[in-house]
C-alpha cells in the first residue's frame, strides 16, 4: 500500500473514533436561531465544510497558476 492510502485510512479511523465518542447533544446559537443538535451530527458536517473549502480554494489557486503562465 501507498503510505496515502496508508495515512488516509488512518485518519478516517481517527475521525470515525472522534465523532463516535461525542454523543452529547449540545445548543448552539447563530445570530437569533438556537439549535439543539447532537455533535455526531454537528462534527461531520464541519468536516465536510473544511474539505468543501478547501478543494475550491485549491482549484482557485491552480486556476489562477494556469492563467499566469
Amino acid at each position: 500500500m501507498k503510505l496515502k492510502t496508508i495515512l488516509l485510512i488512518v485518519l478516517a479511523v481517527l475521525v470515525c473514533v472522534i465523532i463516535l465518542q461525542n454523543t452529547q447533544v449540545v445548543e448552539y446559537s447563530f445570530f437569533f436561531w438556537k439549535f439543539t443538535i447532537s455533535r455526531i451530527l454537528v462534527i461531520p458536517i464541519f468536516i465536510l465544510i473544511g474539505i468543501v473549502i478547501g478543494y475550491v480554494l485549491s482549484m482557485h489557486k491552480s486556476k489562477k497558476k494556469a492563467d499566469a503562465s
